[in-house]
């Protein structure tokens, strides 16, 4: 789904019930449920798109509708009691920008709509029927991580000619981890290369420590960060350890690489 079809989305949906909670002189509430801290730069990043991205169709937060946030502090196991929280406002929809939250979301509501602004395999993880027809409340925007990942596999092949072996640094307790990472196994394996896959779910500097200790394998590869981990001191310890780091998501590495 493109920028502006996720804007139409969004603001249809708050539109219809904007008119009617005019009469009733109440708003109708966006839930945004995040999964980093409120003052983190992704954050503000987020709430400014969907702001400005609501003007675009004619609202403004305030008159027409109002936000209710909460905020995740890079702790999953936080999204099940704040999409709580946020459900128990009755929210016109549920804004959330990864898999996690969106299944969480999901396990405690099937009518309210979740919007996602960017989730990884939400069809390999179950959480849509197709990206064309989601179906039950779930629709958004995907990632495409998984053309993505081997588009950048693409990239370190023409770099590195020499490459034989590709450290993977992923998350554990992120259900996209297993169709994202066999994906790239099968095609490291079609072009003769070995995938050492670190699986840390620990904070940035425990998660430096352990690549640290295998960084000697091979050029790092970010194909899912650690919940809770910054890339910016993984791409910085790989950068002191002189192996090429190459994160899914560039801006999210504060170009640290």
């Amino acid at each position: 789904m493109k920028r502006r079809e996720f804007i139409a989305l969004l603001g249809s949906a708050t539109v219809a019930l904007s008119f009617a909670a005019r009469a009733e002189k109440a708003k109708p509430v966006i839930a945004i449920l995040g999964s980093g801290a409120a003052d983190a730069g992704s954050s503000k990043q987020l709430m400014s798109m969907l702001d400005t991205s609501m003007r675009e169709v004619g609202l403004t937060q305030g008159q027409d509708y109002v936000f209710e946030t909460r905020w995740a502090d890079s702790d999953a196991s936080r999204f099940s009691p704040l999409a709580a929280e946020l459900l128990a406002g009755h929210p016109s929809a549920v804004v959330v920008s990864t898999i996690l939250a969106a299944i969480d979301v999901q396990k405690l509501s099937r009518t309210v709509p979740i919007v996602g602004t960017g989730l990884n395999a939400p069809v390999a993880t179950g959480l849509a029927a197709s990206l064309a027809h989601p179906g039950g409340n779930i629709t958004g925007v995907a990632s495409m991580g998984e053309d993505i990942q081997l588009k950048l596999f693409e990239m370190m092949r023409e770099t590195l000619p020499g490459l034989r072996r590709v450290m993977v640094i992923t998350n554990p307790t992120n259900p996209s981890l297993r169709p994202m990472l066999d994906l790239l196994t099968s095609q490291a394996a079609k072009e003769g290369l070995a995938i050492d896959a670190v699986s840390v779910s620990a904070p940035a500097i425990t998660a430096c420590s352990r690549c640290r200790s295998r960084s000697s394998r091979g050029p790092w590869r970010c194909a899912r960060r650690p919940s809770g981990t910054s890339l910016s001191p993984l791409c910085r310890q790989a950068d002191f350890s002189r192996i090429p780091a190459i994160p899914r998501r560039p801006s999210r590495a504060s170009h640290a690489c």
